[in-house]
């Protein structure tokens, strides 16, 4: 069984990395925009450690497909 606290810490850095990233989306500013995405990456990478191992394939296979999506699309053709 998994501990109440991971689930929880868990979940707060997700929600904490996503803030991070819309901070990151929102401000204009070099220094904030740096800043903001070291803390995501921070947050996103411990948020992952301490989830699931379920949720931990979820993640995985959302970032796989969203890389798919980003490079080459459905059809397998790759934007330069």
């Amino acid at each position: 069984m998994i501990p109440t606290y991971f689930l929880i810490l868990a979940f707060l850095a997700m929600v904490m990395a996503a803030a991070a990233l819309w901070i990151f989306h929102q401000t204009d500013e070099d220094v904030y925009r740096v800043l903001a995405i070291i803390i995501a990456a921070i947050y996103f990478i411990v948020g992952f450690a301490h989830s699931p191992w379920a949720v931990q394939v979820v993640i995985t296979l959302g970032l796989l497909v969203l890389d798919r999506l980003y490079t080459g699309g459905w059809m397998g053709q790759r934007r330069l």
